[in-house]
């Protein structure tokens, strides 16, 4: 029958190399145990079911090719599809050959520790309680093939036969489910990869924009700090250049000839202990906001006098003018860095306003002209900063006055 198997694998034996003999199969263990079945004794399902168990197809094909080199004295190899051998080995399991003993030996070695644990039994009705207790643990085919060779087993061919292949449909199920569940959960897994793929697009994207607009503001902040910084630095610097602009003087305490002077006066609220006013007169000159233009003394002795702009740098020769005259010095730059507010309190406290208006923003200068014409404040209006006409605004001499706001 073996020679028969053999010729079922026509293209499957390969004569690798001739060899000697190779040495005879050993006895199964508990070969002198006569009382156990063998492989080939078992009922045809019994058998197939005990070897599609038992053994993987790649040792039935190792036993096949020793069995097939045993009679062909020579190395083969066996090529095909598993199920092709598994077909092709089963066929030859039916009676006593060099394949049935080889496999044989291969399931008793597998499950020894099963054999020698259910051949002590007995008792059928310990075989069957330890079937019972094989199909709930899982250990079907050891237990399989030690109740199906045990002395007993023809009585439990049917049942166990049943019962195996009961369970191996379970099995099979439970394969089939789980093979769908990892589908499933592939195919899960793959969608929320695609969704992890977009959000994560979706985040760079937003970064990215981000990251512009971050930019876009750090530019517009660079650029107003950088205006602010040239308007801050330009504004002393303007009135500089105002002031180098104009004529020089012939000394350094004397008007040049173009000076033009203002002294703002409400016409009929005099200030506190200023001389009497003569009558008015035309002048050559005449304030920005169109008031009639007249002659007064401007008195600093003993009085407090606020100048309003002018040079920075020049601040403090304002001062050494001033008190050198006698009077108190107070200043304010017109609102180009100081506040507002503080030249209300300033002008409250005046006795003279000296009004430097190339210097000062527009909202000072209405601020000054509103205190004057309601506290009747004289207020000296200079066209051009300098030191040289603040000088000779505060001389003694005739001064040109504005008689009205």
């Amino acid at each position: 029958m073996l020679r028969d198997s053999a010729a079922a694998f026509p293209q499957a034996v390969d004569t690798v190399s001739a060899g000697s003999d190779p040495e005879p199969p050993s006895a199964p263990p508990g070969a002198g145990r006569a009382r156990r079945r063998r492989l080939w004794q078992l009922p045809e399902p019994a058998r197939e079911l005990a070897v599609a168990l038992g053994l993987d197809v790649d040792t039935l094909r190792a036993e096949a090719q020793r069995a097939v080199g045993r009679m062909h004295r020579a190395r083969c190899r066996i090529v095909g599809e598993p199920g092709d051998v598994l077909d092709a080995v089963l066929r030859d399991l039916g009676e006593r050959n060099a394949l049935s003993e080889a496999v044989q030996l291969a399931l008793d070695r597998r499950h020894a520790r099963a054999i020698a644990v259910v051949h002590a039994l007995r008792d059928p009705q310990a075989l069957r309680a330890r079937w019972s207790d094989a199909l709930s643990r899982g250990d079907v085919a050891a237990t399989l093939w030690a109740l199906l060779t045990h002395p007993e087993g023809p009585g439990l061919d049917v049942r166990l036969v049943a019962d195996a292949r009961a369970w191996g449909a379970r099995c099979a199920r439970q394969v089939e489910a789980m093979a769908a569940e990892r589908e499933r959960i592939a195919m899960r897994a793959a969608a929320l990869q695609t969704e992890v793929d977009s959000l994560r697009a979706r985040i760079l994207q937003k970064q990215r924009e981000h990251e512009a607009s971050r930019r876009r503001l750090e530019a517009g902040l660079a650029d107003l700090a950088g205006r602010l910084a040239r308007a801050q630095a330009g504004a002393p610097s303007a009135a500089a250049g105002v002031a180098s602009d104009a004529p020089a003087p012939a000394a350094p305490d004397e008007p040049g000839p173009d000076d033009r002077t203002t002294l703002l006066v409400p016409p009929s609220q005099p200030s506190p202990g200023a001389p009497a006013r003569t009558p008015p007169r035309r002048a050559s000159c005449a304030d920005p906001a169109g008031a009639p233009v007249g002659t007064k003394r401007a008195a600093v002795h003993g009085r407090r006098v606020l100048c309003v702009g002018g040079v920075q740098h020049a601040v403090a020769r304002y001062r050494r003018e001033v008190e050198r005259r006698g009077g108190q010095f107070e200043h304010h730059d017109g609102g180009l860095e100081e506040a507002l507010p503080r030249l209300d309190s300033r002008l409250a406290r005046a006795d003279l306003v000296i009004c430097q208006a190339g210097c000062i923003n527009h909202e000072a200068y209405h601020r000054i002209k509103r205190h004057c014409a309601r506290t009747g404040t004289p207020c000296i209006y200079l066209e051009r900063p300098g030191v040289a006409r603040f000088a000779a605004a505060l001389a003694d001499g005739s001064t040109p006055i504005a008689e009205g706001p």
